[in-house]
């Protein structure tokens, strides 16, 4: 055994302590940045949905624990944009510009070496833009008949008129 001073402290240096299991390799998404609205959000299994001008996002992320034996790289993937696995490196963000609205997973799979973690990941929805919701589409129906309507009203006014005209002049 072995006291050793450190730094306003003493430190016991025991050879005989078996040394802890190094935790398994695991991914953790701290945080989720909004680009657009420059807005921060905690990481949790699912983000509440986002406007559609929000459809920018940064998705951060670590491996916590993990020893300094091997780099630690990652692999994403957006399952609902089509594509698959995407290497990142060993970098701890990714970016995703203007997605469509629809329902979002994103996996995350660290690795160390040839060894797997286990892979994180974060389900959102972008919610469509005002334009494009049922409701939208509904007005846009009820105006297109009510157009319509009016349209065929119009001209049978019109026609109803010019037959009142034409009977009133062939009566004198």
């Amino acid at each position: 055994v072995v006291w050793m001073v450190s730094y306003h402290r003493l430190v016991r240096y025991d050879p005989a302590i078996p040394e802890e299991p190094a935790p398994p390799l695991r991914a953790l998404i701290t945080h989720v940045t909004l680009l657009a609205s420059n807005r921060t959000l905690a990481s949790t299994a699912e983000l509440p949905p986002l406007d559609f001008s929000d459809n920018s996002i940064a998705v951060h992320f670590v491996a916590p624990g993990h020893s300094f034996a091997s780099p630690v790289t990652f692999e994403v993937r957006l399952e609902g944009a089509g594509a698959g696995w995407s290497p990142v490196g060993s970098s701890d963000s990714v970016v995703f510009n203007r997605l469509e609205e629809g329902h979002y997973v994103l996996h995350i799979l660290p690795r160390a070496g040839a060894t797997r973690g286990a892979e994180a990941t974060l389900a959102f929805t972008v919610r469509p833009p005002w334009f494009r919701t049922p409701l939208a589409w509904l007005s846009y129906v009820v105006l297109a008949i009510g157009l319509f309507s009016l349209s065929v009203w119009l001209i049978v006014f019109l026609q109803q008129r010019e037959n009142a005209h034409l009977e009133k002049l062939v009566g004198e």
